[in-house]
């Protein structure tokens, strides 16, 4: 009998863990557009789960539906952002309703608002509030290829600078999708340097995208492609991630653009891209304890075309006696408690690039493990995969 109620207790801690602790210790994950309103399932979340995505954002309509995405996401270990017309028109009941469900993340009030209505974010927000002040509340921005006429503002500058002053969200988002026709978007360097300065001067953490599905000229998701993206949004400072799409939706406005191959199709059913998210999420995750929480000191780039608004690379990197590569590269100091890090980026998404280095005393690098390993006295060379990092800690 005690055999049998100690394995029934282990089987029920094991089942309160994801929910008790969700995401200690993992980089925030969300996927925009996630679990549809006609699939919600604790089938169809822990598909989500599994390409390691563990906050899901997808809007319904009614707060049963809500509801039941919620106690669905719980037996899933995942976090919902929610959203439904009662949080619009009845904001009161709604989150009171749901301010204490274990699977709550956070409450999504608008996707790239102008200037216009951005007293009336603010009111919303404050409202939400005085029923729940413990769980954040979302916004997500415009890029800075955005119009001033689309953000009703003088320049993209102007349009955050307004937003951080008027609108108290705990974190700035922004969505920014540079791989256009299999090519880097010149200004989406320069959107990183923007926003993380704007972060700085806010104090507030920001999150950003990868692009997950095709569209326009968006074409099939790679890996080095999505690697590229979440690990420059990293080494930038972003303290969550997030991919737009996970579902393919199908209504009449995707259908004219041409949406396709997201990370599940139409059905919830696996595409070619959820084998890629899912194992460029793992990799992500083996450095959680390098980008969580963490503080980047600078950025800096070795780009023989140097992106525009950002930091060139001049010397060698503190911790190193010499540093060269021989192709674009992102390199980023972070601090992370008594901890630092120098992250080095490869950004060509064709070829692997190497990396020469001679490190001072006491310089570490880590293993596709995770294993800290000594550089040692001698000069050495890596060789980075197309959009990955090597990470090195002093």
């Amino acid at each position: 009998m005690k055999n049998r109620l100690a394995v029934f207790l282990i089987r029920t801690l094991i089942l309160l863990l994801p929910f008790t602790h969700a995401n200690a210790g993992e980089i925030p994950v969300m996927a925009f557009h996630g679990v549809q309103k006609e699939f919600i399932s604790e089938q169809h979340f822990r598909r989500l789960k599994g390409a390691g995505i563990n906050i899901s954002f997808s809007i319904y309509i009614t707060n049963e539906e809500v509801a039941q995405a919620l106690d669905c996401a719980q037996l899933s270990g995942v976090k919902l952002l929610i959203y439904s017309y009662d949080l619009i028109n009845n904001t009161a009941a709604t989150v009171q309703r749901f301010k204490n469900h274990p699977a709550l993340f956070g409450y999504f009030i608008i996707d790239e608002p102008d200037t216009s209505v951005f007293s009336e974010l603010k009111r919303r927000i404050e409202e939400i509030r005085k029923y729940d002040p413990k769980h954040p509340v979302y916004v997500n921005l415009y890029p800075n290829y955005a119009q001033n006429t689309q953000m009703k503002s003088s320049s993209y500058v102007d349009y955050l600078s307004k937003y951080v002053n008027t609108v108290p969200v705990d974190f700035i988002s922004f969505d920014n999708y540079p791989l256009m026709n299999g090519t880097v978007h010149p200004g989406w360097y320069g959107n990183l340097e923007l926003i993380r300065n704007v972060s700085i001067l806010s104090n507030k953490n920001f999150w950003a995208f990868a692009n997950s599905t095709i569209f326009g000229p968006y074409k099939q998701p790679t890996m080095s492609g999505l690697k590229l993206q979440m690990y420059s949004n990293l080494l930038y400072g972003a303290q969550g991630l997030q991919y737009f799409t996970y579902w393919t939706l199908d209504d009449e406005n995707w259908k004219k653009n041409r949406f396709s191959y997201a990370i599940v199709d139409a059905k919830g059913r696996p595409t070619v891209t959820y084998e890629i998210v899912k194992k460029t999420n793992a990799d992500i995750q083996k450095y959680a304890h390098v980008f969580l929480g963490s503080k980047v000191e600078s950025v800096h780039h070795t780009s023989f075309r140097q992106p525009s608004s950002t930091k060139k690379l001049s010397g060698n990197p503190a911790g190193f006696n010499y540093f060269r590569s021989d192709g674009p590269a992102l390199i980023s100091l972070i601090t992370n408690g008594a901890k630092k890090y120098i992250v080095v980026l490869n950004k060509d998404l064709s070829r692997s690039r190497a990396v020469s280095v001679e490190g001072q005393r006491g310089l570490k690098y880590m293993d596709s493990n995770g294993l800290e390993l000594s550089l040692g006295g001698s000069r050495k060379s890596f060789v980075i995969a197309p959009g990955d990092i090597l990470v090195f800690r002093y």
